[in-house]
């Protein structure tokens, strides 16, 4: 596995969705493992032995923006799991993308307000 394969993971799968949210008056938040290598991959050629690729992607976002972000997702060419997401849509949603063959999982949440 190369820095190179991580790096577009990171890109692709992470920050482009968080950029994507934002364009769209979304707000998200990039949580888990590729959050992870994002604030490390500088580090990465220092110690190979931290060098892990993302299996999956982990985002928060608001829970009343679900609507929003699937369109704003599916405008990204992700494709959404309609089964899990019309049961568990209420606290998650989960979708794939089929180019970087990662999985999307985003968890509603009220980001940062007393519930």
């Amino acid at each position: 596995m190369s820095q190179d394969i991580i790096e577009r993971k990171i890109k692709r799968g992470g920050l482009a969705i968080v950029d994507a949210c934002e364009g769209n008056k979304l707000t998200c938040r990039l949580l888990g493992g590729v959050a992870i290598a994002y604030l490390v991959r500088d580090v990465y050629p220092e110690v190979p032995a931290l060098i892990r690729e993302p299996k999956d992607i982990d985002i928060a976002a608001h829970r009343r923006d679900s609507g929003k972000l699937t369109k704003t997702l599916e405008g990204l060419g992700l494709r959404a799991d309609v089964r899990f997401n019309a049961l568990h849509g209420a606290e998650r949603l989960r979708f794939f993308d089929t180019q970087m063959n990662m999985r999307l999982m985003f968890s509603s949440t009220s980001l940062g307000r007393a519930t």
